[in-house]
């Protein structure tokens, strides 16, 4: 049971961990969605009940799974991405959670490429400042190394700006 219950305060550590390195990092800086699930000594005590002697990792996992299921439910937003995080710090994500991990922080991650509700001006600007950067970036990787993987770059980078440039509208 002890094992059991070492467990529990293991994931509950890397939950806190998590929760204060999200809510310490400042918007303008993330990659992912905040995560916003905590692990305190309030967790660790109803979880603390309902452990058994005869339960097994499994079943371990799955009660701390339904239990943040259930903490999620109380956020206002962001239900699916802080489980799916969760999933990740357990280190067992399915092949599906995973999956869509990587959409939803995709998605994050061009959304605040694109400025979210800024005016379409200030998008374009911030888009050729990117495609400025990335260009100093391959101009970094000298030629006769690997001019393919250049030129896939600049064509990638070509498909990129066709598909996210707002038009400028007077």
């Amino acid at each position: 049971m002890i094992k059991r219950l070492i467990t529990v305060r293991e994931v509950l550590l890397k939950v806190n961990l998590a929760y204060i390195a999200s809510a310490a990092q400042k918007d303008d800086y993330r990659t992912e969605p905040p995560f916003r699930l905590q692990g305190s000594y309030r967790n660790m005590a109803k979880l603390a009940a309902k452990i058994t002697a005869v339960m097994t990792m499994d079943e371990v996992d799955a009660l701390i799974r339904d239990h943040y299921r259930g903490e999620a439910q109380t956020l206002t937003s962001g239900a699916e991405e802080n489980l799916l995080k969760l999933a990740q710090l357990l280190g067992t994500p399915s092949t599906a959670e995973s999956a869509r991990w990587n959409a939803i922080s995709e998605e994050f991650r061009r959304q605040k490429k694109l400025g979210g509700a800024s005016d379409g001006e200030a998008r374009t600007a911030a888009l050729l400042a990117d495609i400025s950067m990335s260009l100093e970036k391959l101009a970094a990787v000298p030629a006769s190394d690997n001019v393919a993987a250049v030129t896939v770059a600049l064509a990638k980078l070509g498909e990129v700006i066709a598909t996210r440039v707002p038009p400028i509208t007077r």
